[in-house]
């Protein structure tokens, strides 16, 4: 199915940080190879600092499911959030780009 403007993923976050802890961030984005490279930069407060190890991300749906979708999963405890990411398309992106 291509891509279309109005359509929006949730995506989770696979993080490391300094001193070796694992955290998971939930979001979403019309673009998520753009919003990847965000938090990679730095760009985005929640994991500034952090390394990212895994990204995981839904198929697409409409703006307001995907903020439903993101409240739910933020609810959601860590070891959860990765059963959730675990079902979806995972990419390493350590060397490589989501597709």
């Amino acid at each position: 199915m291509p891509r279309e403007a109005g359509e929006w993923r949730l995506y989770i976050l696979s993080c490391t940080c300094t001193n070796g802890r694992t955290t998971i961030h939930v979001g979403i984005s019309k673009n998520v190879n753009r919003r990847l490279e965000q938090h990679r930069s730095g760009k985005v407060k929640a994991t500034a600092g952090r390394t990212i190890v895994r990204l995981a991300h839904s198929g697409t749906m409409s703006k307001s499911e995907a903020l439903r979708l993101e409240i739910r999963t933020k609810r959601l405890s860590p070891e959860k959030k990765r059963l959730v990411a675990g079902r979806w398309n995972e990419t390493i992106s350590q060397d490589t780009n989501p597709t």
